[in-house]
């Protein structure tokens, strides 16, 4: 009974709770996690010359830690971008060769930030995502793992933290490539257990768990 609901579960998350790897109108979500306001932003196919016009617009401005969602001159006919994107203190960051053939979510960081025209530090995680409490209930522990684990890792609240009723955790990975399918579990306050399977961290920037999420 367990695993048909389980397996029930997942069959949702596929066909609802996801966005699609690649959107055939050209539309990709970029989210600001550099720390400062983005005025300029824009992504060229990785073989052209020139960096072409700002997708923000003129009136435009993506404040940091916000999310917009541009639509991509040459998308889905060309797969392969680079991106360029400025702040409000005139610094600069670069992406490179991203394929958004495969993933539709772009994240800035401040790993991003060119640092000298002969020293570009590396990008940050496809994976990272910010996880929404809208269970009701006080959260005491987060943990996550690939889909191909048998163990749930360490938990990423600690012994001294929660997430309360209504607030956002943003979670960042490290030395899991380009893996994209992972399992998330919540524990309350209560010893109750809410739990998303085959969740794709590399399409979505943001995991909101409810009771719907309710192990019973």
């Amino acid at each position: 009974m367990r695993r048909s609901f389980l397996f029930f579960l997942v069959i949702i998350l596929l066909f609802i709770g996801f966005e699609p790897l690649f959107a055939e109108d050209g539309q990709v979500i970029v989210l600001n996690r550099t720390g400062y306001d983005i005025f300029y932003l824009c992504i060229s196919p990785e073989s052209s010359d020139s960096w072409g016009e700002d997708l923000l617009g003129e009136a435009s401005f993506l404040p940091d830690g916000s999310q917009a969602t541009v639509t991509v001159p040459g998308l889905p006919d060309t797969c392969v971008f680079d991106l360029k994107a400025v702040d409000l203190d005139d610094d600069t960051y670069f992406k490179w060769g991203l394929n958004l053939c495969e993933s539709t979510k772009i994240v800035i960081t401040i790993n991003d930030l060119l640092v000298d025209q002969e020293n570009l530090v590396g990008t940050g995680e496809i994976q990272d995502f910010i996880l929404v409490n809208d269970t009701g209930f006080i959260i005491w522990h987060i943990y996550i793992s690939p889909d191909y684990s048998d163990n749930w890792e360490e938990d990423l609240l600690g012994s001294s933290d929660i997430l309360q009723h209504g607030e956002e955790f943003p979670i960042t990975f490290t030395g899991y490539e380009d893996h994209c399918i992972f399992d998330i579990k919540l524990v309350d306050e209560e010893g109750d257990e809410y739990i998303k399977y085959g969740v794709d961290l590399c399409s979505l920037y943001e995991v909101i768990f409810t009771l719907d999420d309710l192990v019973y």
